[in-house]
């Protein structure tokens, strides 16, 4: 028979357990760093023009999160030379707050850690991005930089994973051949 004290040493377990639970559902992703480029080829004067229009634009970012898109652009300055073009992209599965969280965190880092004087730095976050450029980037596909970030982690399920690969596999596929079509066949009714 079990005594009273006994229920409470099995209890105290159980409590902290389930406390911990609690907490790590609660509690929001703390942003993780993924990569960042800063090529050295245009660097600006500290406390200089250009300097303060990044600083406005990456307060404006970084007030702005609140977008329902996750997404949002904007220049600052007039001068040519002096121009700060800028976004972010927050993923689409994540809160407001932690889209929050995730932009401050990456504005701090890009201008104390990463590319304290650099004209043109992106950087990714597990959650989100941050671009800018003293030269317009918006509506224009960049094929540079290309980042390749590789999931070391393990999938959960392997044979699903499996059938969703060939399904895009096969949607590829599909696609290349509609477009590499030479002719296409029109039907007529007689």
């Amino acid at each position: 028979m079990t005594t009273p004290s006994g229920y409470m040493n099995m209890a105290v377990p159980i409590m902290i357990i389930w406390l911990l639970i609690i907490l790590s559902l609660c509690s929001e992703a703390i942003p993780e760093y993924r990569y960042h480029v800063c090529p050295n080829t245009t660097t600006f004067t500290p406390n200089s023009t250009y300097q303060s229009n990044l600083n406005q634009l990456l307060s404006s970012l970084t007030s702005n999160f609140t977008r329902d898109t996750g997404f949002y652009n904007i220049s600052v300055g007039q001068d040519p030379g002096t121009v700060v073009y800028g976004l972010f992209l927050c993923r689409g599965d994540v809160t407001i707050t932690v889209c929050q969280e995730c932009l401050t965190t990456e504005a701090k880092d890009l201008v104390e850690e990463y590319c304290p004087t650099e004209k043109v730095a992106v950087i990714w976050y597990d959650h989100c991005m941050v671009r800018y450029s003293n030269e317009s980037f918006f509506g224009r596909m960049d094929r540079e930089p290309t980042v390749i970030l590789v999931n070391t982690r393990e999938t959960a399920d392997p044979f699903q994973f499996d059938q969703l690969v060939q399904v895009i596999v096969s949607m590829n596929d599909t696609v290349r051949r509609a477009m590499d079509a030479s002719t296409v066949k029109l039907l007529t009714v007689p």
